[in-house]
């Protein structure tokens, strides 16, 4: 209930706790904020949208692509998930985000995605830097990459993902520490180091 919600400053999520959103919540964020979490102190987020009811989480005011930083991940994030959601108009560029949600040096297996929509994304929808994660049924629209991974872990994509006005994956290059299999994905990976 009370939804949509407005924020009018950046959301930290931190000292251990965790930030639950409902079903049929919109969340509209004040332009050139984020929603942060597992900077300092552990922090977590439970997003349990539906398929009737997904979560939304967009920009407040004029939806244009990197209004708003979106979600960063950081070193101490535990035990997300983020299920049946619409994520729109992030990944504005600045303060290491590189994607409407941005995963940084975040344990193995500190965010699992399934059934989410990246709408509008500026630099790429999802971006995931040394961190093996899960997701499912992903499907990025109008964004100027779908996923921006490094090759470390590329082989936590098990399936092929749906695009729509995307035209590009983002492969940072890196090591290939362990037997790996790269998944098709219907568009190519631009390349932008040694492998």
């Amino acid at each position: 209930t009370g939804s949509p919600y407005v924020t009018d400053d950046s959301i930290e999520i931190e000292e251990g706790a965790t930030l639950t959103i409902e079903a049929g919540v919109e969340l509209r964020v004040d332009r050139g904020e984020w929603i942060r979490l597992g900077t300092n102190s552990p922090g977590s987020i439970q997003v349990n949208g539906t398929p009737e009811e997904p979560v939304i989480i967009t920009v407040d005011g004029t939806p244009d692509a990197g209004a708003w930083y979106g979600l960063l991940f950081d070193a101490q994030s535990t035990n997300s998930n983020i299920d049946n959601a619409e994520i729109r108009f992030g990944g504005r560029t600045g303060f290491g985000v590189t994607g409407c949600i941005t995963v940084r040096d975040a344990p193995d297996g500190a965010l699992t995605l399934t059934n989410v929509t990246f709408e509008s994304c500026q630099q790429s929808g999802l971006s995931v830097a040394q961190t093996q994660f899960t997701a499912t049924g992903l499907a990025f629209n109008n964004s100027e990459a779908g996923l921006a991974l490094d090759a470390s872990n590329l082989g936590s994509v098990t399936e092929t993902f749906s695009y729509d006005g995307t035209t590009q994956n983002i492969l940072r290059g890196g090591e290939v520490p362990e037997t790996a299999s790269w998944v098709t994905q219907g568009i190519p990976y631009a390349v932008g180091d040694s492998i």
